[in-house]
């Protein structure tokens, strides 16, 4: 369950709008730069820590929240 989750993080839109495809002029990352650089972590710390996240909903331990700080961004948060 939680591999899913973060998988479709990769195509989602709010990613999309946040970054461009391209990587700017002046070095600001692209979809893929986070792709590659902070996914592969997400969907690892999502599976390795899914039941020590924050639930998302007190009470339902199926939603779980992940705050992170990024290697291409500032920080991210993930909803799985």
């Amino acid at each position: 369950m939680p591999c899913a989750c973060a998988q479709r993080l990769g195509s989602s839109k709010i990613l999309i709008r946040q970054l461009s495809a391209e990587r700017g002029r002046r070095g600001e990352p692209s979809t893929n730069d986070f792709q590659t650089f902070e996914l592969l972590r997400i969907v690892e710390t999502f599976a390795e820590q899914f039941y020590t996240l924050p639930e998302l909903i007190p009470g339902r331990p199926d939603y779980r929240l992940l705050i992170a700080t990024g290697t291409v961004v500032p920080a991210f948060s993930v909803l799985g």
